[in-house]
């Protein structure tokens, strides 16, 4: 299922700003008010970057930044 199954229909302005960034590996400080989509613009790039091939743990994040997203916050 993609995104677009999910409701996503054009990014968000926080989205559009960092994700490409993202997408380069290079580091990301960024605030945007509440409900703009900002774990999304985290989540994307993360499972973009996930390679299926390879059966090891990829992607992990800090658990203080973990423990601070919704559950199931990156199941895009």
């Amino acid at each position: 299922m993609g995104i677009y199954e999910k409701g996503f229909e054009r990014p968000s302005t926080i989205q559009e700003e960092s994700i490409l960034i993202a997408l380069t590996g290079s580091d990301i400080l960024a605030r945007a008010k509440n409900g703009t989509g900002k774990t999304a613009a985290f989540c994307i790039p993360a499972l973009e970057k996930i390679d299926q091939d390879n059966n090891v743990i990829q992607g992990a994040m800090p658990r203080d930044v973990f423990n601070t997203l919704p559950p199931f916050s990156c199941g895009l």
